[in-house]
Formats: structure tokens, sequence, C-alpha cells
């Protein structure tokens, strides 16, 4: 199993995690997991990490990378609620030999 998500902080010094729901969102539930803890967590996370100067006064925002086929399923529900969760869609692309992703523009 990969790892299906990644923390950063933005420029405005918010947590932000980085994530990928897998084919038939199979990773959404570790995803989910993860924004919960990153939220439960941010004040040691900006202990750990004081060089970041982490703001500890925002929530963190998830940006979701989900397959186009999955990104209207009802398992995203409860994540949207929250309000800062960004869904980003992606199709896997065939170039002759080549693979790569198209990610939906912003």
């Amino acid at each position: 199993m990969t790892q299906p998500v990644r923390m950063s902080v933005d420029r405005g010094h918010r947590l932000v995690l980085l994530a990928v729901a897998g084919p038939g969102l199979a990773e959404l539930k570790a995803v989910a997991q993860a924004l919960r803890w990153a939220s439960e967590n941010r004040q040691l996370i900006a202990m750990a990490l004081p060089q970041m100067a982490i703001d500890t006064h925002q929530s963190p925002q998830l940006r979701l990378l989900v397959d186009h086929a999955d990104a209207s399923a009802e398992a995203l529900s409860p994540l949207l609620a929250s309000g800062s969760v960004q869904i980003i869609r992606y199709r896997r692309l065939r170039w002759g030999q080549k693979l790569g992703l198209l990610l939906e523009a912003a």
C-alpha cells in the first residue's frame, strides 16, 4: 500500500494535505483519518516544525485528487461538507508508449 497523504505548508502558513483517493476511492478512509488527525494535532505539528511558522488557528486544507469516474460519488459528500476540501479530478492518459495524468484546469 502506498502512502495516500502528504503534508505541506502553504504560503499562508496553513497545513495542506495532498492526497490521492485511488481508483474506486479505495484510500478515502485513510485520507479522512489523516485529515482528522492533522486537525486534532496541528498544535503538536507546529511545535515540531517551528521553522514553518504554522498557523494553528486555521484548520488544515485537503487537496484530494480523484479519478474523473469517481468525482461524483456520494462517499465524497461528508468530506466536502467541511469546507476545507478541494477536489481535483484527473484522467489517466496514454500517448503511444507513455502514460500520464491530465488534471482538471483550475
